[in-house]
């Protein structure tokens, strides 16, 4: 049976990536066969940032709750929602992979789904998914380099946040209102984050990453491996957020290692108003792959 994947990724934030079979019909993708995980390591940060708002210790929507791994595995009022070692049987598994729109979660408007970062999919895909074939990315305006500095902007705490549960870093860049704003980012939207800066008086952060950081940070850019699928990255020249030649230093990188890339620059284009210029090339470019052609790639310069 084919299968496939396409990953669509605005600014390196949200990717989707799910298995459709040949008649169209969505399928649960195969089990991770990552080693080492545990509830309170990889599940809980994902559960606190897109279910317990439902299913926590507050509220126990249709008796479900996730906050802790014995409760995960409690009977839910239509029985149990998970079934260890056995995914495909696990009402839960299903409803994040969202087979069923009706029964997916979190539901539309409540808590992010859990996504991908584009850049990352065509690396990451053969640890979690083998048995997909990936078809390719597009990734818009990404983040191709680690900030070099700490900035106050909303995502620096999602980042830190992230990095911190990821790599153990002890954030001491962050000051104590800079580390209130960077639970709050576990809590909610970005737009919460920012709302609640504006009522403390800061500094939130200082100019320089602490050692630790950033050697995080360095383990995390993007192109220094081989994707199973081709990428597609689309930026306009006037981006002030990501910068063009960051992403003009990742085609090397990414065609050192094997990757088949494709850069289009949009020219007086920002990093919100590139998108609607560019929707007809991404969706040419997605019908493209579906129909079995051969990716563009850039060459070396």
């Amino acid at each position: 049976m084919k299968r496939f994947t396409i990953a669509l990724s605005l600014c390196a934030g949200l990717a989707l990536a799910s298995s459709v079979s040949a008649a169209g019909k969505k399928e649960l993708p195969p089990a991770a066969k990552k080693a080492g995980v545990t509830f309170d390591k990889d599940i809980k940060p994902i559960f606190e940032k897109s279910c317990v708002e439902c299913h926590g210790e507050k509220k126990q929507k249709g008796k479900l709750r996730l906050d802790t791994l014995a409760n995960t595995l409690k009977a839910s009022e239509n029985g149990k929602s998970v079934i260890p070692g056995k995914s495909a049987d696990s009402s839960l598994v299903k409803a994040v992979a969202r087979l069923v729109e009706d029964d997916a979660m979190p539901p539309e408007g409540k808590g992010k789904p859990l996504t991908a970062a584009g850049l990352f999919v065509g690396e990451e895909q053969p640890a979690y998914a083998p048995e997909l074939k990936h078809l390719g990315a597009v990734v818009i305006a990404p983040g191709a380099m680690p900030l070099q500095k700490p900035l106050n902007i909303p995502h620096i705490y999602v980042l830190a946040r992230s990095y911190r549960d990821a790599y153990k870093v002890e954030l001491s860049e962050f000051t104590a209102e800079g580390k209130k704003l960077v639970e709050l980012a576990g809590e909610g939207p970005v737009t919460r984050v920012f709302r609640a800066s504006l009522e403390m008086k800061g500094p939130f952060v200082q100019p320089e990453w602490s050692k630790d950081f950033a050697h995080a940070l360095e383990q995390n850019i993007p192109g220094k491996r081989k994707s199973k699928a081709p990428i597609l990255v689309v930026q306009g020249t006037a981006d002030n957020l990501v910068q063009p030649e960051d992403t003009r230093a990742l085609l090397p990188r990414a065609l050192a290692s094997g990757n088949t890339m494709k850069i289009s620059w949009y020219e007086g284009k920002g990093h919100r108003d590139v998108i609607e210029p560019a929707r007809k090339e991404v969706l040419q470019w997605f019908n493209d792959r579906l129909q079995g052609k051969p990716a563009p790639s850039d060459q070396a310069k």
